[in-house]
């Protein structure tokens, strides 16, 4: 089997997660900083290519009341951007948009938990998040 992308997309930051080759574990993987977004394009590229990426899971963030909010549809903008640099490259994991509400304070809290002083919760949190949301997918991936 391939091994889950998960994508945790922010206004400074975009973390990143990835799971084993069974697609049940999740780790926290890296975080870029989107100075330049096509070049962040790119890296992810790199990795799908590298790591035999299937599946990218994208956190989507919606209100508490389950509808779409601002940064909604710039994730839908940043997702089809990536699906076709992907596709220019030959390959197409099946991209997934994924429920991301709460997975920032979680991961602040789970990082806390762990003895994490400050900066260095900064540091990680955006890669938790990622591995937060890709956690997530794999645990219910058999219900969808």
């Amino acid at each position: 089997m391939a091994k889950a992308l998960g994508i945790d997309y922010g206004k400074a930051r975009i973390g990143l997660s990835i799971s084993d080759d069974s697609q049940t574990i999740a780790s926290a993987f890296k975080t870029l900083h989107k100075k330049d977004e096509q070049k962040a394009l790119s890296h992810i590229t790199d990795i799908v290519l590298k790591d035999n990426i299937s599946t990218i899971v994208i956190g989507l963030p919606l209100g508490l009341d389950g509808n779409k909010t601002e940064m909604s549809d710039i994730i839908n903008t940043f997702a089809t951007k990536l699906e076709v640099l992907l596709q220019t490259h030959g390959i197409s994991p099946t991209i997934i948009l994924w429920n991301e509400s709460l997975t920032s304070f979680e991961a602040y809290g789970n990082l806390k938990q762990k003895g994490f002083k400050k900066f260095r919760i900064q540091e990680h949190l955006d890669s938790e998040a990622a591995r937060i949301i890709l956690q997530e997918f794999l645990d219910n991936k058999e219900l969808q």
